[in-house]
């Protein structure tokens, strides 16, 4: 799901590319709601895996959209796609740093 909103391609959502999404998600969803839950996710980003601390891993934004039932996911097809992405990104970013 992040590859469609992730516009520079780094893997990780900036505020821009994250309000996007939710937008997409929560039309009717507004800037500071969003800016609340950019805070949150940006709050439990684990700064060891990745180097952009002005956005978040895929993770948090799998765990912001569940937590919260954003666009009404949250449900088993949802978790099951994005615990495979995130996987997936942390053992890339741990084993670039040879910690994998």
């Amino acid at each position: 799901m992040i590859e469609g909103f992730d516009e520079d391609g780094n893997g990780v959502m900036d505020f821009d590319e994250f309000q996007t999404l939710l937008n997409k998600l929560e039309p009717n969803i507004s800037k500071n709601k969003v800016l609340d839950l950019f805070k949150e996710a940006l709050a439990t980003t684990v700064d060891s895996i990745h180097n952009h601390q002005d956005a978040i891993v895929p993770l948090n934004l799998a765990t912001i959209i569940m937590k919260y039932k954003i666009g009404g996911y949250g449900r088993e097809f949802f978790d099951r796609d994005l615990r495979n992405k995130k996987k997936k990104f942390v053992e890339n970013k741990l084993a670039k740093k040879g910690k994998y």
